[in-house]
């Protein structure tokens, strides 16, 4: 796996990161500051850096800057995290020479998925949300077995696919809220029971259902006029945010 260079000044976001980033088998690299994080960086000459923008002494635009200024590093691909994340701070980052920016706070596959695309991997990755069969038992004590009815991610570099939209939808939904912020969302899901109740929980309790957000259904074959009457009630316009496009396929 690559080598990765993290640089924070906050020990418990530097800590996240870089547990994050070990749990999926890179070396890490952990700087408390700038000036110690581009010091690091021309010793390792790590694969990628992560630097938080907000540090004392030398601020994250300006490690990206001294980082883009060794040649060694040249290669050397560059993460800024910052819980700021307006139009300007985006704009800094990346006349900088920032390949890539992550808002915080941000859910671990956010970072791993970033990560992964920055060194060329189409990594799948698969995320169980629910494993229930059909009454949710959400709690502690239920945990181990899946508190939550069925629904999978599944996810090949850039592309998302949701296999059943059970009530781990609603976890799942924030997740990607998170990770997405403000950029819209293109996902693909496959439902296995088509039925009225999980259409509407999924347009109730699925977050990202807005106008900027957009999904594909596919169901079993032969079961369209199923899907056309499940959907046709449970999304009328005077109900949801959402703008409806239908397309059977056969």
């Amino acid at each position: 796996m690559a080598k990765i260079l993290v640089i924070d000044d906050d020990e418990v976001l530097r800590v996240y990161a870089a547990e994050c980033l070990r749990a999926d088998g890179h070396e890490v690299l952990t700087a408390e500051d700038g000036e110690q994080g581009v010091a690091l960086a021309a010793a390792e000459q790590p694969d990628v850096v992560v630097t938080d923008v907000m540090m004392p002494g030398m601020f994250g635009f300006a490690v990206v800057q001294a980082l883009r200024a060794n040649p060694a590093l040249a290669v050397t691909k560059v993460i800024v995290s910052s819980l700021k994340s307006y139009a300007n701070d985006l704009r800094l980052a990346q006349n900088a020479g920032a390949d890539r920016f992550l808002a915080k706070p941000y859910a671990p596959e956010a970072l791993l998925n970033m990560v992964a695309e920055l060194l060329g991997g189409q990594t799948l990755r698969v995320r169980f949300w629910g494993t229930r069969g059909s009454i949710a038992t959400p709690g502690t004590e239920t945990a181990r077995y899946g508190g939550n009815t069925s629904c999978t991610e599944v996810r090949y570099g850039e592309h998302i696919l949701v296999l059943d939209a059970g009530t781990g939808i609603r976890k799942l939904g924030n997740a990607l809220l998170q990770e997405f912020a403000k950029r819209p969302i293109r996902a693909q899901s496959s439902w296995v029971t088509p039925t009225g109740t999980t259409s509407r929980d999924f347009r109730s309790s699925f977050p990202p259902t807005f106008p900027a957000t957009s999904f594909s259904f596919t169901a079993c074959a032969g079961r369209a006029n199923r899907w056309r009457r499940c959907f046709a009630a449970r999304w009328m316009p005077t109900i949801s945010p959402c703008r409806w496009r239908t397309c059977w396929r056969t």
